[in-house]
């Protein structure tokens, strides 16, 4: 993937559990929008999104939600 991810300015994780691969991306500079059914993992997502000091939105939300969480984290990402 490295030489792709200096090309891709956003992108979101899907089902993403603690965000990890959210995180990750973050760290090299693309703006992510992480996104759970559970709260649990929502919160512990978002935990180490701030333990890793980057920004990182995380939705709760089931794939028959996305439109609208897409529509909330477009309207963030400049």
């Amino acid at each position: 993937l490295e030489p792709w991810l200096g090309q891709i300015r956003w992108g979101s994780d899907l089902a993403c559990g603690t965000a990890t691969t959210a995180v990750e991306l973050a760290r090299r500079g693309i703006a992510m929008f992480a996104v759970d059914a559970s709260a649990a993992m929502c919160r512990l997502a978002r935990e180490k999104a701030r333990r890793a000091g980057v920004p990182l939105l995380v939705l709760r939300a089931d794939m028959a939600a996305m439109d609208a969480a897409w529509k909330k984290w477009a309207t963030t990402v400049k």
